[in-house]
């Protein structure tokens, strides 16, 4: 059964003082699809059971900045931005492989948001699929390789971007995947090598 995968980002210093600087810097450098450019923009308070406080929808390429200004409005320690939207990556469907959008959504939490882990950042980044396969086809390596190195890149650039104490990729069973991740990676290139 297909497990969503999830990053989660801890900062050294989580407080409402430079909590929109740094979630800005995040929004700004997420790679977006350019194949499916609208966004949804949910602002919410207190705990992710709480009706919202604001809904806007996006066109993420054009109003970036705009969407970002939005969020500065809500300056409470106890709120939450999720921005729904789509990256690429390699999927499988009747014409082969092909780089296609898939939802993913980043979840924003302030210093007194109510999380069951305690995170300032979450991605959902999708279903376990796309990067942990049962069975490797022939010819289909070099695709999930390219979806572990998107995830991966984009836990690392983003640990560069702010002062992050703690950074964990995991799934919704609850399992760490990072260093699986890692592992596969280099095991769908050895396989690669050896078809060449």
């Amino acid at each position: 059964m297909a497990d969503l995968i999830y990053l989660s980002l801890w900062w050294k210093q989580h407080q409402a003082m430079g909590f929109h600087r740094q979630m800005a810097r995040l929004v700004r450098s997420f790679p977006f699809s350019p194949q499916s450019e609208q966004c949804y923009l949910r602002v919410s308070a207190v705990d992710s059971s709480e009706p919202a406080l604001f809904e806007q929808t996006y066109a993420v390429a054009e109003q970036r900045e705009e969407m970002l200004a939005a969020m500065e409005r809500w300056t409470s320690a106890d709120i939450c931005f999720e921005i729904e939207g789509y990256w690429d990556l390699w999927q499988w469907g009747e014409e082969g492989w092909r780089l296609s959008p898939s939802r993913v959504n980043l979840f924003f939490h302030g210093p007194e948001y109510e999380t069951e882990l305690g995170d300032a950042v979450r991605v959902e980044l999708g279903l376990d699929v796309h990067f942990v396969p049962e069975v490797v086809e022939a010819g289909s390596a070099r695709y999930y390789q390219s979806n572990i190195r998107s995830v991966l890149q984009l836990g690392m650039d983003w640990e560069q971007q702010t002062p992050v104490r703690e950074r964990r990729l995991w799934s919704e069973s609850g399992d760490p995947l990072e260093a699986r991740l890692r592992k596969l990676a280099g095991e769908l290139m050895e396989n690669r090598q050896r078809l060449n």
